[in-house]
C-alpha cells in the first residue's frame, strides 16, 4: 500500500477451502468437514543498505490463520499464528548467508541458509504441536537440504 515507504509493507487476505469439503467414511456414518478458512497476513520488507551485498535483504511476516474460527474443534489462538523473519547478512553472486526465525504455531523455529556458487544448504528447526492447545507436547522437526543449482 506504500511503495515509497522504507519499510515496503504488505498486506494479504485469502480464503481457503472454497467450497467446504464434507468427506464420508465408506459406511455413510462418520463424515469429516474441512470448514473455509478465512487468513490475514503482513509484512514489512525495509530496506536497508542499497547497492551493498550486506544486510541488503531483510523479510519479516505475520500471519493469522483461520481468523474467523470456523474449525470448531480448535479454538487456540497460539496455534492460527506464524511469525516470522529473515536477514540475508550476505548477498553476493557468489555467496549468500541467511540466518531465518519466528514462532511457528507458538513454538520457536530457526534456520539458517548458505549458497556458495552452485551449493546451495540450508538447516530448519521448527516444532509441530500435537496436543490440545498450543505450549502442550511439543515434537520438534529437524529438516537439512542441500542441492546443485546453476
Amino acid at each position: 500500500p506504500f511503495p515509497e515507504s522504507f519499510l515496503n509493507p504488505a498486506i494479504g487476505f485469502s480464503v481457503m477451502n472454497i467450497p467446504e469439503f464434507k468427506i464420508e467414511d465408506q459406511s455413510g456414518n462418520s463424515t469429516l468437514i474441512i470448514p473455509r478458512t478465512f487468513n490475514v497476513g503482513f509484512a514489512l520488507r525495509p530496506r536497508l543498505l542499497k547497492n551493498s551485498a550486506f544486510l541488503q535483504d531483510c523479510k519479516i511476516g505475520i500471519d493469522i490463520i483461520d481468523i474467523t474460527q470456523n474449525f470448531k474443534e480448535d479454538k487456540d489462538w497460539g496455534k492460527r499464528l506464524y511469525v516470522g523473519g529473515e536477514i540475508k547478512l550476505i548477498d553476493h553472486p557468489i555467496l549468500m548467508l541467511a540466518l531465518r526465525g519466528g514462532f511457528y504455531r507458538g513454538y520457536p523455529a530457526y534456520g539458517i541458509g548458505l549458497r556458495f556458487l552452485i551449493f546451495y544448504g540450508q538447516f530448519v528447526s521448527y516444532a509441530e504441536e500435537i496436543g490440545g492447545i498450543a505450549g502442550q507436547s511439543e515434537n520438534r522437526r529437524y529438516l537439512f537440504n542441500f542441492a546443485i543449482r546453476w
